[in-house]
């Protein structure tokens, strides 16, 4: 990856995984998921209880977590509730929009077969 330009490509990297490095400033967001799939959790959520978890036996939960952590964060989102970005999410998402974002002229909402919309300019 060091010989790719890092205007154009850059690596996220979550410590330890996505899971943990989602819990600080979201733990009410990621004990409600958690209660979705009526996982057992601790009284202080913490992202060392989450890695622990997703490492041992909900491994192979993470698609399910996933989901049920996306509907939490849209309803406290609707709610007005405070969500959190990770900062390395943050950082990705900088680097996708650095030049403020999409024309959403050139996006295919999947409403037609034209799939000419999604063609970069020429």
């Amino acid at each position: 990856m060091t010989e790719l330009d890092p205007v154009t490509v850059r690596v996220l990297s979550s410590d330890p995984t996505l899971e943990p490095s989602l819990t600080a400033g979201n733990e009410h967001a990621v004990t409600a998921a958690l209660e979705a799939l009526g996982v057992d959790r601790p009284a202080q959520m913490t992202a060392a209880w989450v890695d622990g978890y997703f490492s041992g036996t909900g491994r192979r939960r993470k698609a399910e977590f996933a989901l049920a952590l996306a509907d939490e964060i849209d309803r406290r989102r609707d709610a007005g509730k405070p969500v959190t970005v990770p900062a390395h999410i943050a950082a990705v998402f900088d680097h996708l929009y650095a030049d403020g974002g999409t024309d959403d002229s050139t996006i295919n909402d999947g409403g037609d077969d034209d799939a000419t919309s999604l063609a970069p300019d020429a």
